[in-house]
């Protein structure tokens, strides 16, 4: 039988690694066709971060489809990322202050999609899109993964002033040596080892 009513949920605060995500809301609508309406989906979590979501989610038989509008701002990503045991190694101090996110996020099969993506992080804006395809489980395939940035500016020695070109493509190399990537980048204004080159193409 179909399935029809609202959700309105509210929490205060949910705690999690000695952190808490405050003002937790969740606004649902189900229409009883096999589709949920996420009205609203957001938290303040830690390093006064405000992450929102609005979508609709779809399920037909086993296939289940998520897609909408993700939207997060950050004053302190630095502290966000050590809250998510995810803070990059040897990053010079007062860098990975600001982040803004605005992306369209599309979930569906094994696939991951970001398109319409627009990144403010510190000075530097990024447009674009990225995929991630794990392979499904039937045949065990190679995961791939696309990217399409246009980044305004890069300055690398901001926020690893030691590190060697060599280091990064051995970084890449490890990253993505189980996977197929497809990577198209082009960067405005690189800062490099004290070298300023403009019009960068990858």
């Amino acid at each position: 039988r179909a399935l029809r009513g609202e959700i309105d949920l509210s929490i205060a605060a949910l705690r999690y690694r000695n952190q808490s995500a405050d003002r937790v809301r969740l606004r649902l609508t189900m229409t009883g066709d096999g589709e949920v309406a996420i009205e609203q989906a957001s938290a303040i979590l830690p390093g006064q971060t405000d992450l929102r979501f609005e979508g609709r989610l779809t399920a037909a038989g086993e296939q289940v489809d998520l897609r909408g509008n993700v939207d997060a701002v950050t004053d302190n990503l630095g502290a966000l990322l050590a809250w998510l045991n995810l803070s990059p190694p040897g990053v010079a101090s007062g860098r990975l202050r600001t982040l803004s996110v605005s992306s369209a996020l599309a979930i569906g099969g094994d696939a991951v999609r970001l398109s319409q993506t627009e990144i403010r992080l510190d000075a530097t804006q990024l447009r674009g899109s990225a995929a991630l395809e794990l392979g499904g489980s039937v045949g065990g395939g190679r995961p791939r993964f696309a990217v399409d940035l246009v980044l305004d500016r890069l300055n690398v020695d901001a926020y690893r002033p030691d590190l060697l070109p060599t280091d990064a493509a051995h970084f890449l190399q490890r990253a993505l040596r189980d996977a197929d990537a497809e990577v198209s980048m082009r960067v405005g204004r690189l800062t490099w080892r004290g070298l300023l080159v403009r019009d960068v193409a990858i």
